[in-house]
């Protein structure tokens, strides 16, 4: 029994893939291409939402703020499907609030300035995302 046992191991020991291998390395290919395809679907989600102007750029956050913070303040004017907060040395904090209806974005730039605190600055408020900020391209006139 001995040595049928050191045979046994000896198979086992075979460089050659496994079906379940190969399978495995087909599993994981699909789920990169399937992320891809979810990234993509993002992205053309967040440019969507920018055309229909439901994206709020705020700009002059303090830097104690957080973006539980944010997104409290600013759910007054309606449901936020994503809020970002972004901070920089330099000190000119900002965030972008989604909004599922363009009238919830409208209401926020209209009267968002009444959310600030005593002693914070007035938020800058407009429509936009981050490309309108970080242009890829341009036309001189």
């Amino acid at each position: 029994s001995s040595s049928s046992s050191s045979s046994s191991s000896s198979r086992s020991r075979s460089r050659s893939p496994s079906p379940r291998r190969r399978s495995d390395r087909r599993r994981r290919y699909g789920s990169y291409r399937s992320h891809d395809h979810y990234q993509r679907q993002r992205v053309l989600q967040k440019e969507r939402a920018i055309e229909e102007r439901r994206v709020v750029f705020i700009g002059k956050i303090p830097g104690r703020m957080t973006r539980s913070e944010l997104k409290q303040r600013f759910s007054v004017f309606g449901e936020i499907e994503e809020c970002t907060i972004h901070f920089r040395v330099q000190g000119d904090n900002y965030g972008f609030v989604t909004y599922r209806y363009a009238e919830e974005a409208f209401a926020a730039i209209e009267s968002g300035h009444k959310l600030r605190q005593a002693d914070e600055q007035p938020f800058d408020l407009c429509f936009g995302g981050r490309r309108q900020f970080c242009k890829r391209s341009y036309s001189d006139l």
